[in-house]
């Protein structure tokens, strides 16, 4: 989006904490090209500050290289997403995407899907836990098989049509 403009907030001066929150918002001037082509489409990832399904919180147990070490570094996280999408009044939604919710003994991810007269919203919730810093090849293989589901929900598509 080489056209986009918009910023981040974040909660915390720059301090260690043991939670923070960072919100961004941006704008991008003309329409996206799923809806002009009448297409189902992605919706923007907006401005992304981490990648959301464990990539970067979880650390190296993610990482497809590490899928046969049998221990790496892992690290706990929860990470709240939430994005909209407004869209012009001589657009309507087609179909909603399903909610999701996946669990392990590690991890848990959920989205849900919502919508008003002129935009769409997505709530991603992902949570992982880990009662020590290092983890097995188990738990390495749960994490990436996690993951992999999660990323086909991300995947998720949208469709606006025009309002005949």
């Amino acid at each position: 989006m080489p056209r986009a403009t918009g910023s981040f907030k974040i909660s915390s001066s720059g301090d260690l904490a043991d939670t923070y929150s960072v919100s961004g918002t941006y704008t991008t001037p003309g329409v996206w090209r799923g809806i002009v082509e009448q297409r189902p489409f992605l919706p923007p990832d907006g401005l992304q500050f981490i990648i959301m399904t464990g990539d970067t919180v979880l650390g190296p147990i993610a990482d497809k290289k590490y899928k046969t070490a049998r221990v790496a570094p892992c690290y706990s996280a929860h990470v709240v997403e939430d994005y909209s999408l407004a869209f012009p009044d001589s657009y309507r939604l087609g179909d909603l995407p399903s909610d999701a919710h996946s669990e392990t003994a590690h991890f848990a991810y959920s989205s849900h899907w919502s919508a008003t007269a002129n935009a769409i919203s997505v709530h991603h919730e992902f949570t992982a836990h880990f009662d020590r810093p290092l983890c097995t090849g188990e738990t390495i293989d749960e994490a990436q098989n996690f993951l992999a589901a999660t990323r086909k929900d991300l995947q998720a598509r949208i469709s606006l049509p025009k309002k005949s």
